[in-house]
């Protein structure tokens, strides 16, 4: 059967566009959940496996630099050899990996497990986006399922401090990652019922392993480099030798793709300015949400002292008016275009990260929290679905997997060098105000200020980032939209 045929038939028989929308959805639901949810759980797993303070933060650090590092490659993986097939692959995976990480019983152990679990998201996230990419494929279905993707994008690292705190709380550290088995066991069923699209490019294309080592080793050394910096310093030797190889290795990489037949990431991508300004922007979302939620998750737990499961429960306001803001993204993108909407999101996610700069010891969480915390929440969620309608705009199908990869990887990117930057001005402006006040409360508070001026910088950038990109506007055709 050739190319063009075969694409016809698989195109036809994706019978069921609502399985498909819930197992890649709910892919990326479990992997950005994973992301976060372990957070919370750290100090009792730290207790119970014999963690030293060293090594605990490689519990998250190994799971984000697999995942980083290897997102671009996995991503053209998935448009050369099929993207249900890696998708497939990919989770089973993973739920292996959660399986070790539940079970181990060592650090070292764990640490691997988590390794795992990022590389294997690193497949399963563009495979997922790129199926559902695929398979929505006009303009207004695209942009409701995106909608849905988005929301659960945005929501993500909510959801896992929420169910970090719940399930550890009543169920034990453990359960962080069993939880993920049944999930995936839901999801490779609705995978497996639905048969999306599994083509591959139509011309015989190679895998470019010199520029898949090249890319991979950078951003991993990137990665690990940021992250560095979060606990040593930009300054340490260490840090600046791997973000200085990060920089050779993946100048090497761009000055490959330029020359090779078969790129790994067609450099001509970055030449439409709708997709230079959307992988900017969300590079900006993501710097601004994860540390808002890394810096304020700290405030609730070590300046107020709340339990996990309080802590969790305080950011239900932000889910609530993400998903609110998402919906209204989905229904004003044909009306007033993706533009408008990441403006509108930025200026009311600055908004939101100034008013903490009212938080205070023992200070009220109606009063100074809440506020906050909900125009966040309505500030990204207005501009996460208009980003990736943006990203994905006029590029072929066969192309979509890499795109949703590096839309991933500055997700990535975007969380680790945020929370690092604020770490950076929050820890330097905390000893300066230790030294004045002598009270460590006050001092963390003095610091959480100074991070979350820079949070606001970042959302304000997103904001100006806006005017660089054009603004995607398309008519909602309704019998469609009933379609999906």
């Amino acid at each position: 059967m050739s190319t063009e045929v075969r694409l016809q038939h698989d195109t036809a028989a994706a019978r069921r566009p609502g399985l498909i929308l819930i197992a890649t959805c709910g892919a990326q639901l479990m992997l950005m959940i994973d992301d976060t949810v372990v957070n919370v759980a750290l100090p009792t797993l730290g207790r119970r496996l014999g963690f030293s303070a060293s090594l605990l933060p490689w519990v998250v650090d190994a799971f984000m630099i697999a995942f980083g590092g290897f997102m671009i490659f996995n991503g053209r993986i998935a448009d050369l050899f099929g993207r249900k097939r890696m998708f497939v692959a990919g989770l089973v995976l993973f739920v292996s990996g959660s399986l070790a990480a539940g079970v181990s019983r060592t650090a070292a152990m764990l640490v691997i497990a988590r390794g795992v679990q990022g590389f294997a998201g690193a497949l399963l996230a563009p495979a997922a986006l790129g199926i559902l990419a695929t398979t929505f494929q006009a303009p207004d279905q695209r942009r409701k399922a995106l909608g849905v993707w988005g929301a659960a994008t945005g929501l993500s690292g909510i959801a896992g401090v929420l169910l970090g705190g719940i399930i550890t709380g009543l169920l034990g550290w453990r359960w962080v990652f069993l939880i993920n088995l049944p999930a995936g066991v839901v999801i490779l069923a609705a995978i497996v019922i639905a048969d999306p699209l599994n083509a591959r490019p139509g011309k015989q294309s190679r895998l470019d392993l010199i520029g898949a080592m090249l890319v991979s080793a950078g951003l991993v050394t990137l990665v690990w480099g940021v992250l560095r910096a979060t606990a040593h310093g930009w300054a340490d030797t260490a840090t600046v030798i791997s973000l200085v190889c990060a920089a050779a290795l993946l100048g090497s990489f761009v000055l490959r793709e330029a020359r090779v037949g078969d790129p790994i990431v067609e450099l001509g991508l970055f030449h439409r300015r709708s997709f230079s300004a959307a992988i900017a922007c969300m590079f900006l979302a993501a710097a601004g949400m994860y540390s808002m939620v890394f810096f304020l998750t700290q405030y609730m737990q070590t300046v107020q002292g709340w339990s996990p499961v309080r802590t969790g429960v305080s950011w239900l306001s932000f889910g609530i008016l993400f998903m609110v803001a998402t919906g209204l993204s989905i229904k004003l993108t044909p009306k007033i275009g993706t533009r408008g909407l990441i403006l509108a999101g930025g200026l009311l996610g600055c908004a939101g990260q100034l008013m903490l700069l009212r938080t205070s010891v023992g200070g009220d969480y109606w009063s100074q929290l809440a506020p906050a915390i909900a125009l966040m929440g309505a500030g990204i969620g207005l501009a996460f679905v208009p980003v990736y309608v943006t990203a994905l705009h006029g590029h072929d199908t066969g192309k979509s997997s890499v795109v949703s990869a590096l839309l991933a990887t500055m997700q990535q990117l975007g969380g680790a060098v945020g929370v690092a930057v604020l770490a950076s001005v929050a820890i330097s402006q905390g000893h300066s105000a230790l030294a004045r006040t002598h009270d460590p409360r006050l001092a963390l508070i003095d610091g959480f200020h100074s991070g979350f001026l820079v949070a606001a910088a970042f959302m304000a950038a997103l904001a100006t980032c806006a005017f660089l990109m054009p603004s995607v506007a398309e008519e909602i055709d309704m019998e469609a939209v009933q379609g999906l």
